[in-house]
């Protein structure tokens, strides 16, 4: 039987016989551990992050290689670099690949604008593509993997539109590197705009849009970078877009935030750029309608009295789930089915029929049927069909052998709040729930409480 691999993490490289680095493992051997498991380490500062709404690619820079093939992973030393560190947990939790302890995930500040997408992706919500790489390697990672120009560098922790810069050149980057050799930057690709939003969100609802746009001279469309803004009336505004500011609040879990909003002026495709906390609350443009605003939700916040399972949706750290909770999946136009909820499963799976692969409007897409539920329990005997481009065929191996079954990517709405997570395809008829829930979308999301159910309730 083949071992399994173990990762070990520490912030910085050295020499290998320390025991903040290769030497921990090495010791470990030495008094008879790890016999049932082969082992690899790391440093966190060589790590560099490639993130896009498909995938996330990690790669050690000391070896060039994909970080991957690991069955487990042990942060041992990480707390000098919380960011970098918390980014590689959300990779291995988006990859299913189990680590120790929770609480890196905790410590990370959501200033740092690639943890910023990693959650945002993790909603399912669009992000431009980011790459992370150690500022003293950018030059070379930039030639090595081709990134065209002009792209997008700038500060992780920036504000205002601070250390951002539209890279054209190459001789561009070497002088804006060489300047400042202690910023950590992130690479993201140009979009072509002549505007964003900034959707001021309170209470996860937005409650005022400024569409900022650009002077000739620069590529921000910040007021602060000498943009210049307008107020948009709530009723003018793109309701997708609003929606997209508020799941964008939810997803980073900020009432009170400012959602920067990029819409592509070629594909006519909307970003989320970034979620700012308390942003430009008494400062910046329209201040006179910002300030109300806020005060008007200040209040109400401070005034109500907030019911217990309220108080518990809003200030608990994770939520807590039943056996039976209730779903949604917005990407496949199906509401409230009732899902069982099984953390002896490692992921999901979905009740389909007439699973088959066929050519729609000039595109291979996977097509299957739904059978529509009554108040989302008992099937009426109709079906609603969906249409899918991206699935993979996997192995699934029980105790009836190996099949083979199709799986897709979309959002799962829980509670009002979206995760993006994979459906494997199975015929369920047999069963009485339609939707199971698995590990894979329950770890560090859900409390699970096995006395309550949501199909006990009417």
């Amino acid at each position: 039987m083949r071992k399994p691999k173990i990762l070990f993490v520490f912030s910085k490289e050295r020499a290998e016989n320390v025991t903040t680095f290769g030497g921990f493992e090495k010791r470990l051997r030495r008094f008879g551990g790890l016999e049932y498991a082969e082992s690899d380490h790391l440093a966190l500062e060589n790590l560099s992050y490639e993130i896009s709404n498909n995938h996330s690619v990690v790669t050690d820079l000391r070896t060039n290689e994909e970080v991957k093939g690991y069955g487990f992973v042990y942060f041992k030393d990480w707390l000098s670099l919380p960011e970098r560190a918390a980014a590689f947990a959300y990779h291995l939790q988006a990859k299913g690949v189990p680590f120790i302890d929770a609480v890196v995930i905790q410590k990370g500040s959501d200033y740092h604008k690639l943890l910023q997408t990693y959650k945002l992706v993790a909603a399912g919500l669009p992000i431009i593509p980011t790459r992370f790489i150690p500022t003293e390697n950018i030059i070379d990672q930039v030639t090595k993997h081709g990134i065209k120009f002009p792209f997008i560098l700038k500060d992780a922790f920036g504000q205002k539109g601070q250390n951002n810069y539209l890279i054209e050149s190459a001789g561009q980057l070497k002088r804006i590197v060489s300047q400042n050799k202690d910023v950590q930057f992130v690479i993201q690709e140009y979009i072509k705009n002549d505007f964003d939003y900034r959707v001021q969100v309170y209470g996860y609802k937005a409650g005022l849009v400024i569409k900022r746009s650009k002077q000739s001279n620069t590529h921000l469309n910040n007021t602060s970078a000498g943009g210049t803004a307008e107020l948009v009336k709530l009723s003018d505004m793109d309701e997708n877009l609003l929606q997209l500011a508020e799941d964008a609040a939810a997803a980073m879990n900020l009432q009170v935030c400012g959602v920067d909003i990029l819409v592509d002026k070629t594909t006519n495709e909307a970003y989320v750029l970034e979620v700012n906390q308390g942003s430009q609350i008494v400062t910046g443009a329209f201040i006179e309608k910002n300030i109300p605003s806020f005060d008007s939700y200040l209040k109400k916040t401070i005034s109500k009295r907030l019911k217990i399972k309220a108080a518990e949706k809003e200030l608990l750290i994770k939520p807590i789930i039943g056996r039976h909770t209730f779903v949604s999946l917005p990407g496949l136009n199906l509401q409230n089915i009732i899902a069982k909820v099984d953390t002896g499963a490692y992921s999901c799976s979905l009740h389909a029929e007439n699973i088959k692969v066929v050519r729609k409007n000039g595109k291979k897409m996977l097509r299957f049927d739904v059978p529509v539920l009554e108040k989302g329990r008992h099937f009426t005997g109709e079906n609603q069909t969906c249409y899918v481009e991206k699935y993979e065929i996997i192995e699934i191996r029980s105790s009836n052998g190996i099949q083979n079954r199709y799986r897709i990517e979309t959002a799962v709405e829980i509670f009002g709040k979206k995760y993006f997570t994979k459906l494997t395809l199975s015929n369920r008829g047999s069963l009485k729930n339609p939707m199971l829930i698995g590990r894979r979308l329950l770890r560090s999301n859900f409390l699970v409480n096995v006395e309550l159910s949501q199909r006990d309730i009417d």
